[in-house]
């Protein structure tokens, strides 16, 4: 939650309106800007990596996952881009939402965490596909743990929770 927020964040202080795809994508209308990945480890410290799309894309970039077309800041952006000042807000994000959520003892709800991610996540309210090891699941993306599980409602009424997986949203016909 903390990065995903960061990057709305940071895309913003350049003038791009973005959202987040549950879990860990960046969109700029319905095109990836950015992607986290998290892991634990062995000793129980969290490694995060973010891959964000600044500068301009050469042409013929693949889509990724999902059919999800690439994007960039600099598409986007109000102004001229800088690497190192956009690494600099990304970063400075990541410090002040980590900070306030260690302050709120790591409670999502305490440090405004929960609130914005939920308030930025575009996957909520949208149907979906789930791509799981065990098979596919359809619905609509219902709400969120606070630790991040996504609640997905099938066809028939029932809510799933999702703790990974690769999410497709799916246009409405």
């Amino acid at each position: 939650m903390i990065a995903g927020v960061a990057l709305v964040r940071t895309a913003a202080s350049v003038g791009v309106p973005a959202s987040l795809k549950w879990p860990n994508d960046l969109l700029v209308g319905d095109r990836k800007a950015a992607g986290v990945l998290a892991e634990i480890t062995a000793d129980h410290s969290v490694v995060v990596g973010i891959g964000l799309n600044v500068g301009e894309l050469p042409e013929g970039i693949e889509p990724g996952a999902g059919g999800l077309e690439p994007t960039s800041l600099a598409e986007h952006a109000d102004r001229p881009l800088d690497r190192t000042e956009v690494a600099t807000t990304l970063l400075d994000e990541l410090a002040h939402l980590e900070r306030a959520w260690r302050d709120a003892q790591g409670d999502p709800h305490a440090s405004g965490l929960y609130d914005e991610y939920v308030r930025e996540c575009s996957t909520l309210g949208r149907r979906v596909r789930v791509d799981l090891s065990e098979g596919q699941l359809s619905g609509t993306a219902q709400d969120l743990e606070v630790d991040g599980t996504l609640l997905v409602r099938d066809d028939h009424g029932v809510d799933h929770p999702v703790s990974a997986g690769d999410v497709v949203h799916l246009r409405v016909r």
